[in-house]
């Protein structure tokens, strides 16, 4: 299994380079977040060199939203693991176990080389919930994208709660 990190991993040198130990903020009930140190394993060579293949600066903000799935999945009641695959060629994020949600697939586009994307099946409505709740974080394109700007830090509450509402999308809502 290839490990960002391992020496065996003919890739290792390039997502190191970026830091793939990336800091994830934890948010607690205070002010202040807490950061942590966040590595997840590549399961999949293929999603590894997905990464190895972007230029630098949005290789390191797809690594950090990576991370901050993972670690918004561990933190969801009834999420399950998550499975990363490649989709259209982009690294995806399933609840395949659970079935509790829609796919995120994340990627950057040299046509707009500024801004990384957070993608949701077209068919939901959640884009129309992202854009209700983080109107002013984040851009959208039409109902199944979210960008984000690659030269400030990754909005991560924002994030945190677009992540959650996709891995629960199936979930019956609280009563």
């Amino acid at each position: 299994m290839p490990c960002v990190g391992d020496g065996g991993n003919p890739i290792s040198g390039a997502l190191e380079a970026t830091g793939f130990k990336r800091r994830v903020a934890c948010y607690g009930s205070g002010v202040s977040a807490k950061k942590v140190q966040r590595r997840v394993r590549f399961e999949r060579p293929e999603v590894a060199e997905a990464f190895a293949v972007l230029p630098p600066k949005p290789r390191a903000r797809l690594l950090e939203l990576r991370a901050l799935i993972f670690d918004t999945a561990e933190k969801t009641p009834r999420v399950g693991p998550i499975e990363e695959a490649l989709r259209w060629g982009e690294p995806s994020y399933l609840t395949s176990q659970s079935k509790s949600g829609t796919t995120i697939r994340i990627h950057w586009k040299p046509r707009r080389p500024d801004h990384g994307a957070f993608y949701v099946h077209c068919q939901t409505h959640l884009v129309d919930q992202y854009r209700l709740r983080h109107a002013q974080r984040f851009e959208f394109e039409g109902d199944r994208a979210v960008l984000f700007a690659l030269d400030q830090p990754l909005p991560q509450r924002a994030l945190r709660d677009c992540i959650k509402l996709a891995l629960t999308y199936h979930l019956p809502a609280p009563r």
